[in-house]
């Protein structure tokens, strides 16, 4: 399995359900390349957050991690979202999803992560989640480097 993850200056991933910088169009172009056509494994925050910017990442199968059972029957118009328990639904380690966070879903999916994309955004930026530990990342890539920020892919 494959995490994706933007992370600041001083470890800060996340603002309550939002990111804690402006938007980064060439983050958000690199995200889109890297999950289109995949399933996409996140936390219900981390989902609140993207449908509060107004996307609802179209051409992906989205799957929203919660402990909350009145959401699992829901559905939507495109019915490319499912709402799952993560501690009751097993995933296959070898399936092409990719994890997109929260920290919690980070922690959870850790032990089947075994490559890490992440986008470090220069500059520091106010906010309440931390980045989880990945453990000991070995540098395979240095995918774009700009002013704002540099992304890289890992391999544990």
């Amino acid at each position: 399995m494959k995490a994706i993850i933007a992370i600041s200056e001083g470890g800060v991933i996340g603002n309550g359900d939002s990111l804690p910088w402006p938007k980064i169009p060439g983050d958000l172009k690199f995200f889109k390349k890297e999950t289109l056509g995949k399933k996409v494994i996140m936390g219900k925050k981390t989902y609140d957050g993207i449908l509060k910017t107004g996307q609802t990442l179209p051409g992906r199968k989205v799957f929203v991690a919660t402990h909350n059972p009145e959401l699992f029957n829901f559905s939507n118009k495109n019915r490319d979202h499912f709402f799952f328990d993560p501690r009751f639904c097993l995933i296959d380690p070898t399936d092409d999803a990719i994890i997109a966070g929260g920290k919690s879903i980070y922690e959870f999916y850790m032990p089947l992560i075994k490559e890490v994309l992440i986008t470090m955004v220069k500059g520091k930026f106010e906010g309440n989640v931390l980045a989880p530990d990945f453990g000991v990342l070995d540098l395979a890539e240095v995918i774009e480097e700009t002013d704002k920020y540099n992304i890289y892919r890992f391999l544990k």
